[in-house]
């Protein structure tokens, strides 16, 4: 193992073993033309004559990886597989202002990049855009109109639960509100 395959086939011949199988196959991991599997393995004690199956590197094909920014993240397999790279990519995602949930932000090694079949791409998804926090002003004491209408602008909903109160002052006015003053409008989600 290690070993040029010319210099491989002379070592078996000059310590009186028998060649049985040399088998090239496709790979980068190691240099072409360099053993990288023998059988019997290394430092195993073989009477002479015996049978050596060896395994030689020799190049393996490249491929391109598709640009895959903006793809939605369930095409992505299929689209790998036509460039016969692995499919079983590990996912990052993160928030995105400029692309939609689920969608590829980019990918490591990068679109366009030449590499061996097989190589394994990681994903960058998009989370879609960072929700907005903000504090949440005090509500409380205004009109339902002066609370909606502090509150619009922010992107929040308003959802009105009436409660019935004793004091006829109260009517139509806030008395509590979610998330808390100061909370942020993070608080409510999951």
């Amino acid at each position: 193992v290690g070993l040029p395959q010319d210099e491989a086939v002379k070592v078996v011949s000059r310590t009186g073993l028998n060649l049985a199988d040399m088998e090239w196959v496709e790979t980068n991991s190691q240099p072409p033309g360099t053993v990288f599997y023998q059988s019997p393995r290394p430092l195993t004690t073989v009477k002479r004559g015996r049978d050596v199956s060896i395994r030689v590197a020799k190049e393996g094909k490249i491929t391109v990886i598709p640009v895959l920014r903006g793809m939605d993240e369930k095409n992505v397999p299929l689209e790998l597989g036509k460039n016969n790279l692995g499919s079983d990519a590990s996912v990052a995602r993160a928030y995105s202002a400029n692309l939609p949930e689920g969608q590829v932000i980019d990918t490591f090694p990068p679109g366009g990049a030449e590499v061996p079949e097989h190589t394994t791409v990681s994903l960058l998804v998009s989370r879609g855009p960072r929700p907005r926090d903000f504090s949440m002003p005090e509500l409380n004491f205004l009109s339902e109109r002066d609370a909606r209408t502090l509150i619009q602008p922010l992107g929040a909903s308003i959802t009105v639960e009436r409660e019935a109160v004793p004091q006829r002052s109260l009517h139509g006015i806030v008395i509590g509100q979610t998330p808390n003053v100061f909370g942020t409008l993070t608080d409510l989600t999951p």
